[in-house]
C-alpha cells in the first residue's frame, strides 16, 4: 500500500515528469525510488540511470540496496558504476551509476558524449552546500544540455520551496510535491537529569511542545557530564530494540561506544550470558585485520555496540551497517552521516546537545531530519526520539521551523553577493584562505567555463539576473578580463572545476618553464612501485601546495601527506600504515597513543588522500599533459602515471586493480594479490 504522497509521486514518475519532493525523512522516498527503478529494469530497453548521493559514505549503501533488490527480481547481472571512468574506458549502457557529484563530473569531462535518461538527486538541498553545491549545479545543468528530455527527481527533507529545481535547471515538465505525512510515528521523549539528585531521571512526553510528565526513575550511577548521561540513559532506555546514538565526531563516537560496551558487558555478565556470538566474533576479527588489532571498534562489537563515521574505510562502514540491519548490533553510535540519508532503521534515537561535528548546534531542519531515523518504513512503524537534558541544549530545535528554504550557492553568490564575486574575479593574485574553503573559487571557475562555452547567458537567465542589469554587465566584463589572463584550453579548465583558473594558469606557467629548463622528466610522476616514487610524490604535492594553495615555501605539510599517500597507493594494509604513523609520532610525543594514530590515519586517508589530493593531482596531471604537448613531448603526455586513480582506489599493481575492478574491496584485493 502506498500513502497519498507516494501515489502522487509514483504517478508523476510514471508519466515521465521531472519532480521535486519535500517530505520528512520517514516518508518512504527511498522505498518508492527503489521500486520505480526495479520496474524500469524489468524490461528492455533499460534507461541509463544515475543516482547522485551527497557523500561517498552513501555510495556503497545505495548501490548495494539497488543491486540486492534487482537480483531479487531475477536480474542475473546488474552492472553498477561507482567510480569515475577514464577517457579510455567506455561508458556502459546497461548499468546503474551511483556516485557523488564530483565523480559524476569527472565522467562527464572524460566522456563528452555521455548522457542519462533518469537522474535522481538525493538530499537535493545540497545545491546550497557551498563549493560542492556549485559543482552539483554545474553537473545538473550539463546533464540537461546533453539530453533535453532527461527526467530528474529531487529528493529533499522538509523544504518550503521544492519548485526551485524546475527554474534552476530549466525543466519544462516539472512538478513538485510536499508532504508532512509520515509513514512512521515518532514519539519525542524528554529525559531530564539536572537537579539535586545526580541519579534522578524525570521522564516526560512532548505533547504539542509541552512536557507531559510520565514518571521518575533512579539510575544505578551518577549521571554527571554529557558522556555519562548519554551512555547510561541510552543503555537504560534502549533495551527494547535497536538504538542509534548521535555523536558529534569520530573521537566522541569511540568514547560513547566504549562506555556503552562496558555497560552491556556488565549486563551480559549479570544475566549469565557473557560470551559474544560467533557473528560478533567474526566481525571483531575482520575489524582487527582490516584496520588495526587495537581499534576500539573490534572490542565494542563483541558486546553488540558499533560506531560509524565518515572517515572509516568504505567496506568497514558497510559491514557495520549490515551488522546493525541484521540485528547483530544493539547500539550504533554515529556522527552526522545520519543526516545524509543513511538508511539504518532503529527503534530509538538518543540525542544530547547535538552538534554538526564540533561546530554549531543542530538547526531545526537537521534535527527533524535526524528524528526521522527513529523508525523506518517496512522495519519499525513507530520510533522513540530521546532528548537528554533538552533544556540545557545550546539551541532549541523543537521550536524552530521544520522547513528550510533552499538557496542555491550559485544563486546566492550571483544575486546576493555580486560585488564580492566580481571583486574576487578581478584579483588574480588573491591567496586562498588556508583556514577554510575559498568560497567563490568554484563559482568563478564554473562561470568562467560557462562564459568560454557560450552558456553564460543561459546560466544567468536561470538565476533570474535581468538581461541588461548592471550585475550582468559587470560580471561579463570581469570574466572577459579574466579570459585575457588565462591561456588554458577549455577542456583543461573543465577537467579541474574546483581549482581557480588563475591558479591553474600559475601552475601551468611553472610547468612550461621547468620543461624548458630541466626537461620533461623533471615533472613526470613515477609509478608508486618504482624507485624514487616517494620523493617524486613529495615534489608534486609541494608544487600543488605552492602554486594552487599558494602556501609559503617553509610549509612542510606535503611531507606528512606523502607519508600517508605513498604506502596507500602501493596497496599497504591499513594496520601497517597506522603502525608506521604511530612509530613516527610517538618518537615526538611519548603520550601519543595507538588510538590517536588510528583516528589520525583514517582521517588522513579518507579526507586528505582520497579527496584533497585526488583533486590536486588530477589538476596537476591535466596541466602536465597539456604542457608536454605544447612543448613537443606528446609521446610522454600519453605515459603520465595515473596518480589520482591510485590515490582514489588505494592500489597501483595491476593485480590489485583487477581484483578491485571485479568488485572486491581493497582489503580483499590486497590479500588476493
Amino acid at each position: 500500500m502506498l500513502t497519498d504522497f507516494q501515489w502522487d509521486v509514483w504517478g508523476a514518475l510514471d508519466e515521465g515528469a521531472s519532480l521535486g519532493t519535500s517530505a520528512p525523512t520517514s516518508a518512504g522516498k527511498s522505498f518508492l525510488l527503489q521500486a520505480f527503478i526495479r520496474r524500469l529494469w524489468a524490461a528492455p530497453p533499460r534507461p541509463r540511470v544515475v543516482y547522485i548521493v551527497p557523500t561517498r559514505a552513501l555510495i556503497n549503501q545505495v548501490s548495494g540496496e539497488l543491486v540486492a533488490a534487482l537480483r531479487s527480481d531475477g536480474a542475473d547481472e546488474v552492472g553498477v558504476v561507482t567510480v569515475p571512468l577514464t577517457a579510455d574506458q567506455p561508458v556502459p549502457n546497461d548499468a546503474l551509476f551511483v556516485m557523488t557529484q564530483e565523480r559524476l563530473q569527472l565522467i562527464l569531462t572524460n566522456h563528452p558524449e555521455a548522457a542519462f535518461d533518469l537522474v535522481i538527486v538525493d538530499e537535493a538541498q545540497a545545491v546550497g552546500d557551498g563549493g560542492r553545491g556549485v559543482i552539483l549545479t554545474a553537473v545538473l545543468e550539463e546533464l540537461t544540455r546533453r539530453n533535453a528530455a532527461v527526467q530528474m527527481f529531487f529528493a529533499s527533507p522538509n523544504l518550503s520551496n521544492p519548485q526551485i529545481f524546475g527554474r534552476l535547471f530549466g525543466l519544462k515538465n516539472y512538478r513538485h510535491y510536499k508532504s508532512r505525512d509520515v509513514a512512521v510515528a515518532q514519539n519525542l521523549i524528554h529525559l531530564d537529569t539536572s537537579g539535586a539528585d545526580p541519579r534522578r531521571i524525570r521522564v516526560s512526553l512532548n505533547m504539542g511542545g509541552a512536557k507531559q510528565p510520565l514518571g521518575e526513575l533512579i539510575a544505578s550511577d551518577d549521571l554527571t557530564g554529557v558522556k555519562q548521561a548519554t551512555v547510561h540513559l541510552a543503555n537504560l532506555f534502549g533495551q527494547g530494540g535497536q538504538s542509534l546514538v548521535y555523536a558529534k565526531g569520530a573521537a566522541d563516537c569511540q568514547s560513547l561506544a566504549t562506555g556503552l560496551m562496558q555497560l552491556e558487558a556488565a549486563r551480559a555478565e549479570t544475566s549469565g550470558s557473557p560470551e559474544p556470538s560467533a557473528e560478533r566474533r567474526q566481525l571483531s576479527a575482520f575489524i582487527r585485520e582490516s584496520v588495526h588489532p587495537k581499534f576500539a571498534l573490534a572490542e565494542t562489537v563483541l558486546s553488540g555496540v558499533g560506531f560509524h563515521y565518515g572517515a572509516m574505510p568504505p567496506l568497514l562502514r558497510r559491514t557495520i551497517e549490515d551488522a546493525f540491519r541484521d540485528g547483530e548490533l544493539k547500539f550504533l553510535v554515529s556522527t552526522s552521516t545520519l543526516l545524509h540519508g543513511l538508511n539504518l532503521p532503529a527503534r530509538s534515537l538518543f540525542l544530547n546537545r547535538p552538534r554538526r561535528g564540533n561546530k554549531s548546534p543542530l538547526e531545526s531542519v537537521d534535527f527533524w531530519n535526524l528524528a526521522g531515523r527513529a523508525g523506518r518504513l517496512g522495519k519499525e512503524f513507530e520510533g522513540d526520539v530521546y532528548l537528554i537534558d533538552y533544556d540545557d541544549w545550546p539551541s532549541q530545535p523543537l521550536t524552530g521551523s521544520r522547513k528550510v528554504e533552499i538557496r542555491s550557492t550559485l544563486e546566492e553568490h550571483v544575486r546576493e553577493r555580486p560585488e564580492e564575486l566580481i571583486a574576487y574575479i578581478g584579483e588574480p593574485d588573491r591567496k586562498p584562505d588556508r583556514s577554510g574553503a575559498d568560497e567563490f573559487e568554484n563559482t568563478f571557475t564554473k562561470l568562467y567555463a560557462d562564459h568560454r562555452a557560450g552558456h553564460l547567458d543561459e546560466a544567468l537567465n536561470r538565476l533570474e539576473v535581468p538581461p541588461r542589469s548592471e550585475v550582468r554587465i559587470q560580471l561579463s566584463d570581469a570574466l572577459r578580463a579574466a579570459e585575457q589572463l588565462v591561456r588554458l584550453d577549455d577542456s583543461v579548465v573543465r577537467a579541474s572545476p574546483t581549482v581557480s583558473v588563475y591558479r591553474q594558469q600559475r601552475l601551468y606557467d611553472y610547468m612550461l618553464a621547468k620543461i624548458a629548463k630541466e626537461g620533461p622528466e623533471y615533472l613526470m610522476p613515477v609509478h608508486p612501485l618504482s624507485p624514487g616514487a616517494y620523493e617524486r610524490l613529495v615534489a608534486i604535492f609541494k608544487r600543488c601546495h605552492t602554486h594552487i594553495f599558494q602556501w609559503p615555501a617553509a610549509d612542510r605539510s606535503h611531507l606528512r601527506a606523502a607519508a600517508f599517500a605513498h604506502p596507500w597507493m602501493r596497496g599497504a594494509p591499513l594496520p601497517q600504515i597506522i603502525d608506521a604513523h604511530f612509530e613516527y609520532e610517538s618518537r615526538r610525543n611519548e603520550r601519543y597513543t595507538t588510538s590517536n594514530a588510528i583516528l589520525a590515519t583514517l582521517k588522513a586517508i579518507e579526507e586528505d588522500v582520497r579527496f584533497t589530493y585526488v583533486r590536486l593531482t588530477g589538476c596537476y596531471n591535466t596541466l602536465l599533459k597539456r604542457a608536454l604537448v605544447e612543448k613537443g613531448h606528446a609521446e610522454l603526455a600519453e605515459r603520465i602515471v595515473p596518480i589520482p586513480m591510485f590515490l582514489e582506489v588505494g592500489a597501483c599493481s595491476q593485480t590489485m586493480k583487477s581484483f578491485i575492478g571485479m568488485g572486491l574491496s581493497r582489503i580483499f584485493a590486497h590479500f588476493g594479490a
